[in-house]
């Protein structure tokens, strides 16, 4: 994808690809290959956080006075990268992009994905929280969505039992006194309001 900026402009860009030279003044490229889709987002006002996973490098963007909820947008995707790539195999892009969103929940693209700043505002500084829940199940779409190409729209409960349950594989690796809090949180506490 090749954006050109006009007016002097200079916004950062969230993509689902890795930026290369475009080789063109004025203009800015993105690649993805192999990818299901492409998303991207801009904004005069981001905030950048980027860590490296072996040759992934891992992006969250995020927007003033979400220092903390960036870092662990960041922290909480590199983690879930790390146990997925583990259990699952090898993620398949060169990047991986997180963007606090502004809308509720969250939304998964090849090498990207969204989360909600209400997950931001509710953040209060430890993995016993939504917005890590969230995070780690965004990342586990790369590989349910994206690289196993499940139907997201067809077969929502599909798409979206896979991420659920990569969320307690992350629980279990990494946080494992927590388990029990994450299956009160996300499992019983739905099962109470279907019956």
């Amino acid at each position: 994808m090749l954006i050109t900026l006009t007016d002097g402009a200079d916004p950062k860009i969230a993509a689902s690809g890795a930026e290369v030279d475009s080789g063109k003044s004025g203009s800015r490229r993105f690649v993805l290959e192999a990818g299901r889709t492409f998303a991207l987002s801009m904004s005069l006002y981001y905030k950048v956080a980027q860590q490296q996973v072996g040759d992934v490098t891992v992006y969250s963007y995020f927007f003033a006075f979400y220092d903390a909820q960036g870092q662990a947008l960041l922290q909480t995707s590199v983690e879930a990268m790390q146990v997925y790539n583990e259990k699952f195999g090898p993620y398949r892009h060169k990047t991986l992009t997180a963007v606090q969103g502004d809308f509720n929940d969250g939304m998964e693209f090849s090498g990207f994905y969204f989360i909600s700043r209400d997950y931001f505002n509710l953040y209060h500084g430890d993995p016993k929280n939504y917005l890590v829940i969230i995070a780690a199940h965004e990342t586990a779409h790369q590989w349910w969505f994206d690289s196993v190409g499940d139907n997201q729209a067809l077969e929502p409960w599909l798409d979206e039992a896979f991420a659920t349950y990569s969320e307690r594989i992350y629980y279990e690796t990494v946080h494992p006194d927590l388990v029990k809090w994450w299956w009160t949180i996300a499992i019983s506490s739905f099962k109470r309001r279907a019956s």
